[in-house]
């Protein structure tokens, strides 16, 4: 019993009923209460990865899916792909029947694969005659796909049934849930300020690095590629040299995977004061 707490997921899989709410418009208050302070750590807070019963998950799952943005989802998936990373490393036997693990892959069919861990980074790992060796990160790419399927699940199946209407009745909890923290936006003063710069003469990739990319994915949760727009436009304002779209993406990618916020003046400062210096002289901080 206890995998289907670390990887409630495989409920879903394995048709498991008696795991599962019996109405999932309307779960047991118990359960309503604790998917939806549980999903707010998830999607706002700094959870850490612990076992939930299949309910639980069943339910936030129902209530993420209010949100039309992929954004959110992804942030659910996430977590719960990598509260399973013990139960891959184990090598459950149930989990094997679903996720058979593999040491060796074809570059295209790694490449295939939405892969929210920076540890399966190319980079990181051993390539050669067009095959991927995962080695002991291979536990790490069966959960790369549990994620995959936590996102079809929701985009194809439960967004759905939110959008017939047929769970409405969390409708009123759903919004309150994924409501953004008051405040959140208003928090961030010099990043408007900075957004509105134009001329800047220097230091544009760390400007975007400490402060815009973070800003547009962790607090108005863009994508990688409205990002990258977004970036475009404000880098054309600014003359001066080109910075890689690669890079732009990669780092959106970064900050989406861990939920960077923007950094602080005050610690950038600490660590880069002749752009803050160049930043106020401007009026832009």
């Amino acid at each position: 019993m206890e995998v289907f707490y670390e990887v409630p997921f495989l409920a879903v899989l394995e048709k498991r009923k008696d795991l599962l709410p019996e109405n999932p418009s309307n779960p047991p208050e118990s359960v309503l209460k604790a998917a939806s302070t549980h999903l707010r750590s998830i999607l706002y807070g700094k959870s850490r990865p612990k076992p939930v019963h299949p309910s639980v998950f069943f339910t936030e799952a129902n209530l993420v899916a209010f949100s039309p943005s992929s954004f959110l989802w992804e942030r659910f998936a996430r977590h719960y792909a990598l509260l399973a990373v013990p139960a891959f490393e184990r090598r459950e036997e149930i989990l094997l029947r679903h996720y058979p693990p593999s040491e060796v892959l074809s570059l295209k069919e790694f490449l295939s694969v939405q892969r929210p861990f920076p540890e399966l980074k190319l980079y990181h790992l051993e390539v050669s005659g067009g095959k991927v060796y995962l080695g002991r990160r291979a536990p790490l790419f069966q959960a790369s796909l549990l994620y995959r399927d936590i996102l079809r699940w929701i985009s194809e199946r439960v967004r759905n049934i939110v959008v017939s209407g047929s769970l409405d009745d969390l409708r009123e909890t759903a919004q309150r849930v994924l409501a953004p923290p008051s405040g959140r936006k208003r928090g961030y003063p010099h990043i408007q300020r900075l957004l509105n710069v134009t001329g800047l003469p220097d230091g544009r990739k760390r400007v975007l690095f400490y402060w815009l990319i973070p800003y547009w994915v962790t607090v108005e949760g863009k994508t990688p590629e409205e990002v990258l727009e977004l970036a475009n436009e404000w880098i054309s304002r600014q003359g001066g040299a080109k910075i890689y779209s690669s890079w732009i993406l990669s780092e959106a990618e970064n900050v989406r995977s861990k939920g960077i916020k923007p950094w602080s003046v005050r610690k950038v400062e600490q660590i880069d004061p002749e752009l803050v210096k160049l930043l106020r002289g401007m009026g832009a901080l």
